[in-house]
């Protein structure tokens, strides 16, 4: 078996792929999911949002921030 190499051009593609390529175990992906329910409904707790690119709507770098629920 072989590993595949990927060599990034740079730091925001590396991020890029690596928000959207990962591994997660299900108790993981159960607490992303909640997250994203939890943003959806503007809850406060954990939310995963994504920051603009200068200039760019690519690559979208995605990041998490607290949220208090209160606008």
């Amino acid at each position: 078996m072989r590993q595949l190499q990927i060599e990034f051009p740079d730091e925001h593609m590396r991020k890029y792929w690596m928000d959207n390529n990962f591994t997660a175990t299900a108790a993981e992906l159960k607490h992303g999911l909640e997250a994203r329910m939890r943003c959806y409904r503007k809850e406060r707790g954990w939310h995963q949002t994504s920051a603009p690119y200068a200039g760019d709507d690519f690559p979208i770098e995605l990041y998490w921030e607290w949220y208090d629920g209160i606008d």
